[in-house]
């Protein structure tokens, strides 16, 4: 905030706290993780497709560098991918 004091481009301008947004999205990608971790533990017929996007995406995050499987990166790929295992008509 400090920065902001000194750098007003008025002399009334705004100097309020602004939302770090690194940190911000960080937590929402916390939570968008482990929800797919919950939803591929779940026993049902979408249980492998939120297990195989929970893998992908953490190999991801932990390697930016990583292929994304190329089932999983294309939405007509997914559609595919989905009728292939009976979930998309």
């Amino acid at each position: 905030m400090a920065y902001r004091n000194r750098h007003k481009r008025e002399k009334r301008a705004a100097d309020r706290f602004r939302p770090d947004w690194n940190t911000h999205n960080a937590k929402l990608v916390a939570v968008l993780v482990e929800a797919l971790k919950q939803a591929g533990r779940r026993r049902s017929a979408w249980q492998k497709p939120f297990q195989e996007l929970h893998l992908a995406t953490g190999k991801r995050l932990a390697d930016p560098t990583s292929d994304f499987p190329k089932h999983l990166l294309d939405a007509e790929d997914v559609r595919h991918y989905l009728k292939g295992l009976g979930l998309a008509t």
